[in-house]
């Protein structure tokens, strides 16, 4: 009751959890989104698979338009 009644008080807005800007408990902890290094390429298999999928876990706990948003607009992965 209390929670509702400071949100009209202070003009605060309660994020939409199916928003690409919501990000869960997981993703404060750790805010990077990147493939960690730019110096890893596709043509290095070894490195970019281990970054990818080291990230891909990470991002595992978002929503659907957060993972879309950091896969097209960060990692340049196109999905067909």
């Amino acid at each position: 009751m209390i929670i509702p009644l400071l949100l009209l008080r202070t003009g605060k807005q309660i994020l939409d959890k199916n928003s690409a800007n919501y990000i869960s408990f997981i993703g404060h902890l750790d805010k990077r989104v990147g493939l960690l290094d730019n110096g890893i390429k596709r043509e290095d298999p070894n490195k970019y698979n281990a970054a990818l999928s080291m990230m891909a876990s990470k991002v595992s706990y978002e929503n659907q338009a957060n993972v879309h948003a950091i896969v097209v607009d960060q990692w340049k992965v196109y999905i067909e």
